[in-house]
């Protein structure tokens, strides 16, 4: 009998063993169904979340109120979604290594990503559960209140405030609030249709705020306005976005002949050639050409000589009071970026050569190095964070898009060497910019007034010798003299600017680096690549900053 009970129990004993065993081999032998299981769940959630957001967005267009619990479960589903990717990741990573790498599979590595993928699943599968009922509704439909009277809910002892509130909305409200109630008398009460134009708009409007009647129940008006910035359009959810893009060359050719004269310029050769450079200075921009068209119209061609000089050389602020309003609103976009990180990038574009397609990672290279980011984790958390710069730019039109790299509109470049110009702004900062100058062979600082200089860029040039005694450049953190011919640094030419942090020297023919490199002790960033000649940097290991 004891021996029947001791068989009995040995028996599932071994059962369950086997059966464990069985579990554990299924797990390496499914390991590629499993993870294909949670990426295939991800991916609807994913999915899943997407129509759910777009749900959410006309939701909020149409003044709607969220469901209570709908935000938090698209909160949770992206954190969900991120975490899944990221395991996907490491997955795809240790499998690489693992085939890759080692003579045979690795069984626990199978195992381990396995099962946290058969466990992980029933989470992705819950939350597309939870979200079902969000599919269909995510909202509560939400009245559009009706304007009786332009100030029926506020109190006009307290108007002052209210005034000083708006202000810092838009210049001078008090100036138009006359026409607004007019407008608005038309719009509620004589049902007129009426179209309101809010020019050169600055910051987000809530033209309720303003008195200006809008929504579903007054459809009789329309309201345009304009604005540099993408993000205010945006915001106020317009129906319709137009851009208003810079003229091509020969319309922007068409358009001076026509404000200066066809037969002026047709009866001299010498005024039409300079004529097209002018034309070419003013880089496509209507209000600009306009302007230095019709102050030169009248004028000599020394006159004309010298506005060319003027354009060229960034300073149109000399030239007439038109083009400074131009560029004084162009400085506004700049002064109204939020972000200090968009502030950097936008003066770093202007190191850059004019027309010169800009490379978002060499910019977060150049902001590495300048420290221009807190609590940085990686150059790919300075690439995502110069992007989200970049996407700020683009949206305030100081920048312009081309795929994954950006352009400088040669005015608005102008502006930023114009804020750099002089180390009297905010920004402390004074650059020196010859760059793109292929007629440029030898280098000196023009001045004495390099003691001053924050930042030197020499790119995209010719350049095959530089000074070979010291430069005092004690304020100095950039040096960029990339794309040139350069083959030997003076061994002097580092002694002078030991606050260097950034160094791009690459793109050159240089052949040995100085034993003075070894004074930039504060250097981070050093960018050497695509000088074939080079052969020997081991004197770069003594530069214990670098990134």
């Amino acid at each position: 009998m004891a021996e029947e009970v001791t068989n009995t129990v040995v028996g599932k004993i071994v059962d369950l063993l086997f059966s464990a065993a069985k579990w554990e081999i299924d797990y390496v032998r499914n390991c590629t169904k499993n993870v294909d299981m949670l990426r295939n769940e991800a991916q609807k959630l994913k999915d899943m979340t997407d129509r759910i957001q777009q749900r959410i967005h006309a939701a909020k267009e149409n003044g709607d109120v969220l469901l209570v619990g709908v935000q938090n479960w698209m909160d949770m589903a992206n954190i969900e979604i991120s975490k899944a990717e990221e395991f996907l990741e490491e997955e795809a990573n240790a499998k690489k290594t693992c085939f890759n790498l080692q003579p045979c599979v690795n069984l626990s590595t199978l195992h381990h990503y396995s099962k946290m993928a058969i466990n992980y699943t029933p989470f992705l599968l819950q939350h597309q559960e939870d979200g079902q009922t969000y599919e269909s509704c995510v909202s509560i439909l939400t009245r559009t209140p009706i304007l009786v009277d332009l100030y029926q809910t506020k109190n006009l002892d307290d108007i002052d405030t209210h005034k000083l509130a708006l202000r810092e909305i838009i210049e001078d409200v008090e100036k138009i609030n006359k026409n607004v109630e007019v407008a608005a008398k038309r719009i509620m009460i004589n049902e007129e249709k009426v179209l309101i134009i809010l020019d050169d708009i600055w910051e987000q409007l809530v033209l309720s705020d303003l008195g200006i009647p809008c929504g579903n129940e007054h459809m009789n008006c329309k309201i345009l306005l304009t604005s540099r910035r993408m993000d205010v359009c945006e915001g106020m959810n317009v129906d319709r976005n137009i851009c208003v893009n810079a003229l091509k060359k020969k319309e922007a050719w068409v358009l001076f002949k026509r404000i200066v004269g066809d037969e002026k310029l047709a009866n001299d050769t010498s005024m039409e050639k300079i004529a097209k450079e002018v034309t070419k200075e003013c880089g496509g921009l209507s209000l600009i050409i306009r302007a230095v068209g019709n102050d030169l119209k009248n004028k000599s061609i020394h006159v004309w000589e010298a506005t060319l000089d003027r354009l060229r050389n960034h300073a149109p602020l000399e030239i007439h009071q038109e083009i400074r309003k131009t560029f004084t609103h162009l400085k506004l976009s700049y002064d109204l970026l939020g972000s200090k990180e968009a502030k950097s990038c936008f003066l770093l574009c202007s190191l850059f050569s004019e027309d010169e397609i800009i490379d978002t990672l060499c910019l977060a290279e150049y902001g590495v190095g300048l420290r221009i980011f807190d609590n940085l984790c990686s150059i790919n958390d300075a690439r995502k964070r110069i992007q989200m710069a970049v996407d700020t730019l683009t949206s305030s039109s100081v920048l312009l898009s081309e795929g994954n790299k950006v352009k400088m509109h040669d005015v608005v470049r102008d502006v930023a060497l114009l804020i750099t110009s002089s180390s009297d702004g905010e920004e402390k900062e004074k650059f020196l910019v010859e760059a793109g100058n292929k007629d440029t062979t030898e280098w000196q600082p023009r001045n004495r007034t390099s003691e001053s200089y924050t930042k030197i860029s020499l790119m995209d040039n010719r350049i095959r010798k530089l000074p070979d005694h010291e430069l005092h450049f004690p304020l100095l953190d950039t040096f960029l003299i990339r794309y040139n011919l350069l083959s030997i640094i003076p061994d002097e030419f580092f002694r002078g600017m030991k606050e260097v942090k950034v160094l791009d020297m690459s793109h050159n023919k240089i052949r040995s680096l100085q034993q003075s490199l070894k004074l930039l002790t504060k250097l981070i960033t050093l960018d050497l690549s695509l000088n074939r000649s080079l052969k020997e940097i081991c004197i770069v290991g003594e530069l214990k900053l670098l990134d």
